[in-house]
């Protein structure tokens, strides 16, 4: 905006006002964004990791498995029957991070919404919560907070899957 020195002070005070206010309005939209992608991508990377973490440690408990059915030894049953259990809480540690991917989605929906429905005004403060975005920030802090519990929840599994068929083979 143009300034003039024979402008009334209240009319240039009101023209700052305007602009810090669409200076703040600007720089919410964006750092909303930039936030839902670094979040988006941060979350999907834990997540990816657990699930191929896991779900190469239940296919190479499968094919272990397998390949001792071709064995001679009368001890094979035994190593054959503990390592059933890793496996298997291996093959849980996937789901749970399957589900968490999709526990992202709701949060990061939800934590759209929180943005769509915040006001704009060209008075401080020029971004407000509203009591429709107070709802979604709600849920979406579940999902974000269920989300990260169960990919911890899939990396514990993979903890304890790791030490049983240590154990089992010791």
């Amino acid at each position: 905006m143009d300034y003039n020195e024979e402008e009334r002070p209240e009319f240039t005070a009101w023209k700052l006002n305007h602009e810090s206010a669409k200076e703040s309005h600007a720089a919410h939209r964006n750092d909303s964004a930039l936030l839902f992608q670094a979040g988006l991508s941060f979350g999907l990377e834990a997540m990816k990791t657990a699930i191929l973490v896991n779900g190469g440690a239940v296919v190479a408990m499968m094919a272990f498995i397998g390949a001792t059915y071709n064995a001679e030894p009368v001890d094979v049953d035994r190593v054959r029957s503990a390592l059933l259990l890793p496996a298997f809480i291996f093959a849980i540690g996937s789901v749970a991070a399957g589900m968490a991917s999709g526990f992202a989605y709701f949060a990061q929906y939800l934590y759209q919404q929180v943005v769509e429905s915040q006001e704009m005004h060209w008075e401080r403060p020029y971004i407000r919560e509203t009591v429709k975005s107070a709802r979604p920030m709600r849920w979406g802090k579940f999902w974000h907070i269920l989300c990260v519990v169960m990919v911890l929840v899939s990396y514990g599994l993979l903890i304890a899957g790791l030490v049983l068929a240590y154990m089992a083979l010791t």
